[in-house]
């Protein structure tokens, strides 16, 4: 299972989902000179990567929705005595389950914390040369989650 820890701090975040892989996992020193996306006047964005054309569209969550950037850590959820186990699975903010099988069989299985990063109201959704519709595949699946978030609320 997973345990989602609590946040040190409300950072407001605005991710971007880019039409193209990177392979890199990690932190990057870029300059402004490398991203700098400009408004239009229309409500879109332009920006260049690497010096092709990117168009881009926010996406705003539902009112009452919020998302949260996480980052898996090695630490494991401990409650402070046995007792307080049950009672201190409120205090996390969520509690995920991975392992279907496992609950069935009664056991609850180690819970490794996730670190809340920072929270997120819109995401910017970039094509290339065009805005991206809502026929794009990044629109559409973003679109379902809402939808399925409405469904298990």
């Amino acid at each position: 299972m997973l345990a989602i820890e609590p946040p040190k701090s409300t950072r407001q975040l605005k991710p971007n989902l880019l039409p193209c892989t990177i392979h890199h996992n990690g932190p990057l020193k870029v300059s402004k000179r490398y991203w700098s996306p400009k408004i239009n006047a229309d409500g879109t964005s332009t920006a260049y990567l690497r010096g092709r054309k990117l168009k881009g569209r926010t996406l705003k969550l539902p009112t009452g929705y919020q998302g949260v950037l996480l980052q898996k850590t090695d630490r494991d959820h401990v409650p402070s005595n046995a007792s307080s186990a049950a009672a201190s699975k409120p205090a996390l903010l969520h509690s995920l389950e991975l392992d279907e099988a496992e609950e069935a069989e009664g056991g609850e299985g180690e819970v490794k914390l996730m670190e809340s990063k920072g929270t997120f109201d819109e995401v910017m959704v970039w094509g290339h040369e065009l805005v991206p519709d809502d026929e794009d595949a990044y629109v559409r699946g973003l679109r379902e989650w809402m939808a399925f978030a409405e469904a298990v609320r």
